[in-house]
């Protein structure tokens, strides 16, 4: 009987030692998360600006259209997308965007408006918004979908720059930093 409280002792010192050890032992730190990839920079020239989107997705644009859409992979419904337009108007941000968002509202009565914040885009004063909204399926058998929007206005008077990520909002968080990344890398060129 001796011996086995003398193991039943040591059992306990060691676990206490295992425990107490793992506590004090030097934390490890955890390795940075890559940021997503990007492709190479895409020069739209209607658009006046630049930007690298995801890897692998597709710029459609056509000659003299104002807006340049990147195409990612299918999602069930719809894909994701990110819209680069520019549109020249009077005022100053503030007032852009409270006409942006009222036309929006407007056109759009399942819009959600989400998140609102001040911040600079390519040096310059921006917005970014976040908002939700009911768009057509594709194929169209699906019928409305809900969307999840994140977009950048970009003030350069006379001329305000939209960068605008549209995806399912099931599908939101998987995309959400592809999109930041993407949109951040914008930047305005001159237009020849």
């Amino acid at each position: 009987m001796r011996v086995r409280e003398v193991q039943m002792r040591i059992v306990v010192v060691l676990a206490l030692v295992v425990f107490l050890g793992c506590g004090s032992a030097p934390q490890q730190s955890a390795q940075p998360i890559p940021p997503p990839t990007l492709g190479t920079a895409l020069n739209m020239p209607e658009v006046g600006a630049s930007i690298q989107p995801p890897m692998n997705w597709s710029l459609d644009q056509l000659p003299g259209d104002p807006n340049a859409t990147l195409r990612g992979p299918k999602e069930k419904g719809f894909p994701p997308l990110i819209i680069c337009s520019m549109e020249p108007a009077p005022g100053d941000l503030a007032g852009y965007l409270k006409e942006h968002k009222a036309r929006i509202s407007a056109q759009d009565k399942t819009v959600k408006w989400i998140s609102e914040q001040e911040t600079t885009l390519d040096g310059r004063p921006a917005v970014r918004l976040e908002y939700e909204t009911e768009s057509d399926a594709a194929p169209p058998a699906i019928g409305k979908v809900r969307v999840h929007a994140l977009q950048y206005i970009v003030e350069d008077k006379p001329t305000y720059y939209r960068v605008t990520c549209f995806v399912v909002a099931s599908a939101f968080d998987k995309y959400q930093e592809r999109f930041e990344a993407s949109a951040k890398s914008f930047k305005r060129v001159s237009k020849q």
